[in-house]
C-alpha cells in the first residue's frame, strides 16, 4: 500500500512538474513565434494545427482503453487475455492511422477552398498544405505513443512516461527556439514534432518490451471485451469530438468570420485555457488505476466519493493559486510578455478559464467513469453542447465581434461540464457531487477571496513605488507566499496538515 501511495505521489508530482515546464515553454515560445513568424504566418500556423487537430477524434481513445482494460486484466490476473488485448489495441492503432492519413490527405488537397479569404495566395496555400501534412503524420504516430503510454501506466510505470515527456518538452522547446533564430519558419515546428514523437515511440517500446518484458500475443481479445472496448472507444471518440468543438471551433469560426489577428489572440488565450485544463485533466490518468482498484474492491460507493473529495481539495489548493493569481496579475503579465497590442488576450483568457475552475476542483470523476466504463453519456451530452457552441459562437461573433467566441465556449463549458455532468455523476453513478463541492470549497473559498481582495489593494499601493518587472515579480512572489501561509493555516483541515507535514519529513529523510 505504501509503494502504491508512493507511486501516486510521484505521479502527481511529475504531472505538476510537467505542467509547470509546459507553461514556461509556452510563455517562452509564444513571443518568439510571434516575432519570428509575424501575425499572418502565426495565425495560419495556429489555424492549420486547429484543423488537423480535428483528426485526433479518430484515435478512439486507444491509449486510455489500453490503460483501462490492461489494468482490469492485471487485477483479474488473466495474463493470456491481457496479451491478446495488447495486440488487438496495436492492430486498431494501425488501422486508424491509415484512416487518419486518408482523411488528412482529403483535407490537404481541399484546404484552400475551406478558407479562401485567408489563404489568398500561392505562398499561403503551399504553407498551409505543408503544415497539414506534417501535422497529420504526427497525429498518426501519436496513436502508437499514446497506447504505449497507456500500457506503461497500466503496469504502474507512469513515472517513466512522465519523465520522458518532460525531457522531450524541454528538447522540443530548445530545438524550435534554435531553429527559429536561424531563420526557419513554422514548417520546422511540425517537422520537429514528428521527429520527437518517433523517438518517443522508440523509447517507450524499449521500456515496455525490453526493460519491463511486457509481452503481447497474436490474436484478438475475447468478444465481450472487444464489445466493451468498442463502447469505450466510441465514448472516447464522441468526447474527443466535443473537446475539439469546444477547443478549436472558435479558431475555425474566426478564420472564416474574422482576421489572422484575432486567430492569434484566441490561440494565445487557448494556450492559457489548455494549461489551466491540464491542471485537472492530467490527474485522471494518474488516478485511473487507483480508482479501478477501489471500485472493484469496495462495496460502499461512498468510499469513492471520499477519495474524490481528497483529490478535489488538493486540486483546489493548487488550482486556486493559479486561477486567482491569473485574475490578479494576468493583465500586467500579458502587457509585459506580449505588449499592449495583445492586452485583449486577458479578457479572452478569463472568460475561457473561469468555468474550468469548478471543473478542475471537482476531483477526478472522469477517471471514475473510465474505471466503470461509463463514458458514453458524458460524451454524448458534451458533444450536443459542443454542437450548440458552434451556433452560439457564430451568432455572438456576428453580433458583438470576436469576443463572442470565448463567451460562447465559456457558456457551453459551464452548461455541459458543470451543470449536466455533475447531475449525471450524482444521479447515475452515485458520486455525491453536492457533498464533494461543499467539502472541496469548505475553508478554501473564503480564504481565496479574502487573499485576492487584499492583494488587489496591495497592488494599488505598490504601484506608487515600483513599476514594470520589479513590481510584477515582487507582488507575484508575495502573493504565492501569503496564499500558501493562509491556506495552510486556515483552509486545510487537521488531517491534511498532518499528511503535508509527514510528506515533508519523508522528503527530508530521502534527501
Amino acid at each position: 500500500m505504501n509503494e502504491s501511495s508512493s507511486k501516486l505521489r510521484k505521479g502527481v508530482a511529475l504531472n505538476y512538474i510537467l505542467l509547470i515546464v509546459n507553461t514556461l515553454s509556452g510563455i517562452l515560445l509564444t513571443p518568439i513565434l510571434l516575432s519570428s513568424l509575424g501575425d499572418v504566418e502565426y495565425g495560419i500556423y495556429q489555424l492549420m494545427i486547429s484543423i488537423s487537430g480535428y483528426l485526433t477524434i479518430l484515435n478512439l481513445g486507444t491509449g486510455s482503453a489500453m490503460n483501462r482494460f490492461v489494468s482490469m486484466y492485471r487485477i483479474q490476473k488473466d495474463y493470456t487475455k491481457e496479451k491478446k488485448y495488447i495486440f488487438s489495441n496495436f492492430l486498431i492503432d494501425f488501422l486508424l492511422s491509415i484512416i487518419i492519413f486518408l482523411v488528412g490527405y482529403f483535407v490537404l488537397i481541399n484546404i484552400s477552398s475551406f478558407f479562401p479569404s485567408i489563404l489568398d495566395s500561392h505562398y499561403k496555400i503551399d504553407l498551409a498544405q505543408k503544415l497539414v501534412f506534417f501535422s497529420v503524420l504526427n497525429i498518426m504516430f501519436s496513436l502508437f505513443s499514446n497506447s504505449l503510454e497507456g500500457l506503461l501506466n497500466a503496469y504502474g510505470h507512469i513515472d517513466y512516461s512522465r519523465k520522458f515527456s518532460l525531457f522531450r518538452l524541454i528538447l522540443r522547446t530548445a530545438i524550435i527556439i534554435f531553429l527559429l533564430f536561424l531563420g526557419f519558419g513554422s514548417i520546422v515546428i511540425v517537422i520537429v514534432d514528428c521527429v520527437i514523437t518517433i523517438l518517443y515511440i522508440i523509447f517507450l517500446s524499449f521500456l515496455c518490451f525490453s526493460k519491463f518484458k511486457i509481452r503481447l500475443k497474436i490474436g484478438l481479445a475475447d468478444n465481450y471485451i472487444l464489445s466493451q472496448s468498442v463502447v469505450f472507444s466510441l465514448a472516447c471518440l464522441l468526447s474527443s469530438l466535443s473537446g475539439q468543438l469546444n477547443n478549436n471551433v472558435d479558431k475555425t469560426i474566426l478564420g472564416v468570420m474574422s482576421t489572422e489577428y484575432f486567430i492569434t489572440v484566441y490561440s494565445i488565450a487557448t494556450t492559457f485555457y489548455v494549461m489551466f485544463t491540464s491542471l485537472g485533466a492530467g490527474l485522471n490518468n494518474v488516478f485511473l488505476n487507483k480508482m479501478t482498484s477501489i471500485i472493484y474492491s469496495e462495496e460502499d460507493f461512498s468510499v469513492v466519493t471520499d477519495y474524490n473529495i481528497k483529490i478535489g481539495r488538493f486540486q483546489n489548493f493548487i488550482v486556486g493559486l493559479c486561477y486567482f493569481g491569473f485574475v490578479l496579475f494576468g493583465y500586467d503579465f500579458i502587457q509585459l510578455w506580449l505588449g499592449k497590442e495583445y492586452l485583449i488576450v486577458y479578457a479572452f483568457s478569463i472568460i475561457l478559464i473561469t468555468p474550468n475552475f469548478l471543473v478542475c476542483i471537482g476531483g477526478v470523476p472522469e477517471a471514475i467513469l473510465d474505471a466503470m466504463n461509463k463514458k458514453m453519456f458524458k460524451s454524448i451530452a458534451v458533444l450536443v453542447i459542443g454542437v450548440l457552441n458552434i451556433f452560439i459562437t457564430i451568432a455572438l461573433v456576428s453580433k458583438i465581434g470576436a469576443i463572442g467566441a470565448p463567451i460562447g465556449t465559456s457558456l457551453s463549458l459551464f452548461v455541459g461540464y458543470v451543470v449536466i455532468m455533475n447531475v449525471y455523476y450524482t444521479k447515475s453513478i452515485g458520486l455525491d457531487m453536492i457533498r464533494t463541492y461543499k467539502e472541496v470549497l469548505k475553508g478554501f473559498l473564503p480564504c481565496q477571496l479574502i487573499v485576492t481582495i487584499c492583494f488587489y489593494f496591495i497592488r494599488v499601493l505598490l504601484a506608487n513605488y515600483v513599476d514594470g518587472y520589479l513590481l510584477f515579480i515582487t507582488e507575484g512572489l508575495l502573493f504565492v507566499f501569503v496564499y500558501f501561509v493562509v491556506m495552510f493555516n486556515f483552509a486545510l483541515n487537521d488531517n491534511e496538515k498532518t499528511m503535508f507535514k509527514s510528506y515533508l519529513k519523508k522528503e527530508k529523510k530521502n534527501d
